[in-house]
């Protein structure tokens, strides 16, 4: 599979509306794979006036707001395939998404994985189809891969190794002879730093414990300033194993294990596993123009995206203990309250890998402003069994006078917060006739 061929059709059209236009706005999703895929865009549109701006509230209403604006064209980037019947006599646009689309459409220009019979779950992101686009355009923007890999590791999709388009394409980079080195995946200026704000892998007892850590690494004879690469390869030996060896004390999935050993591709040095984390950080903080901008080259603003993270890991590890501390269980799900919005994706994806039962759906919500935010997290393993949160999670929204959706394996929603208790019961009972065909399930 090519890939370029299935997509050539629409992403001509895109290339003759880009052209044709001469006020674009691009609405992106709020995320590391939104922001990668906007980045990617504007590196590519020229002599063009571009507005870009990233969207967290998906309702009709919210984007009604940013259409009422009457721009020549506009660009959806990782999102809006749900939302064709309500764009398509709206808007003169395209949308560039991986989601699962409600429907194809003749009067919006539909660029979607799932057409060619892509999954847009393992297979290919919004960064995919950006990074796919700027080839089209030129083949010399592959250099623009360390952003189509922040956008990529962002969305999770690196995890049990590349498969489908995104494998392709990282073939293709591999014929250019970019510089490759098998390191750690996680990455800071130190051992001790790298380890301290640890959530992928998270290791519970160490994670964000700097006495703890300082004093195993001394044990072991490693200097917790020194940094990873640097250390004799028995040393690095040491630490790998020993992650590993904590890892499969909690029981965490195989290829979630052998993750934390990674392939990184050179970007001046930069590792871009660490480059997709503080994008994320920057995301989750709503500093997504921050992000944009280093993504985009400004490497003055380096120092702040680094401070971003650290503060956005801070935050994060704080909220991964309280919710281990209050998760509450169900037959077919583990749900816990965040704080904060933004945190509840990671928290409950951080979980999902490498700490709470795996039999069952992740759930975090968070309550504000007279609703709660929901976001759910399965397992390839579950997801093999028919457990299918797109669909489960955006069919008990619906009928208690929400809204969600999202992938098999990760999915969101918006419900009244009266609403709260049915909508984890609807979805107990969903997953359960998903998982074992049965309509046994416990009750709030």
């Amino acid at each position: 599979m090519n890939g370029m061929e299935c997509f050539e059709n629409k992403f001509e059209k895109l290339k003759r509306a880009i052209e044709d236009a001469k006020d674009i706005r691009v609405l992106a999703h709020y995320d590391a794979d939104g922001v990668s895929s906007a980045a990617i865009i504007f590196k590519v549109i020229k002599n063009k006036k571009l507005h870009i701006s990233f969207i967290k509230d998906l309702s009709r209403d919210n984007i009604k707001k940013f259409l009422d604006e009457k721009k020549d064209f506009y660009i959806f980037l990782d999102m809006g395939s749900s939302l064709i019947s309500f764009l398509e006599n709206k808007v003169n646009g395209a949308v560039l998404d991986h989601h699962p689309p409600e429907k194809d459409s003749e009067n919006i220009i539909h660029i979607n994985p799932y057409f060619c019979g892509i999954s847009g779950s393992r297979d290919a992101c919004g960064s995919t189809l950006a990074y796919l686009f700027s080839l089209y355009l030129d083949e010399n923007n592959y250099i623009l891969y360390p952003i189509f890999l922040t956008g990529l590791i962002g969305d999770k999709q690196n995890l049990g190794g590349y498969s489908g388009l995104n494998k392709v394409l990282i073939e293709k980079l591999r014929e250019k002879n970019i510089n490759t080195k098998i390191t750690l995946r996680i990455q800071g200026k130190n051992i001790l730093e790298s380890l301290l704000y640890s959530t992928e892998p998270f290791i519970e007892g160490y994670t964000g414990k700097p006495d703890v850590l300082s004093s195993y690494l001394k044990s072991i004879n490693i200097d917790p300033q020194s940094n990873f690469d640097s250390l004799e390869e028995e040393k690095k030996i040491k630490i790998t194993s020993w992650i590993a060896l904590q890892l499969i004390k909690r029981r965490v999935e195989r290829d979630i294990i052998e993750s934390i050993v990674v392939e990184n591709f050179d970007y001046n040095g930069f590792n871009v596993f660490f480059l997709s984390d503080l994008v994320d950080a920057c995301a989750r903080q709503e500093k997504q123009g921050l992000a944009l901008a280093y993504l985009a080259g400004d490497k003055s603003r380096e120092q702040e995206v680094l401070q971003a993270f650290i503060d956005h890991k801070k935050v994060l590890i704080e909220e991964i203990y309280e919710a281990i501390r209050n998760k509450k269980d169900m037959q077919n799900l583990q749900y816990f309250y965040v704080s904060e919005d933004s945190m509840a994706g990671a928290v409950s994806g951080t979980l999902m890998m490498y700490y709470l039962d795996r039999e069952k759906v992740t759930v975090a919500l968070h309550e504000k402003d007279g609703e709660v935010r929901v976001s759910g997290r399965a397992t390839r393993h579950l997801v093999s069994k028919g457990v299918n949160l797109g669909k489960s999670m955006g069919e008990c929204a619906e009928s208690l006078g929400g809204f969600g959706g999202g992938h098999d394996i990760a999915a969101g929603a918006n419900i009244p917060k009266e609403k709260v208790s049915e909508f984890l019961n609807c979805l107990d009972l969903k997953l359960g006739e998903m998982i074992n065909d049965t309509k046994i399930a416990s009750k709030v």
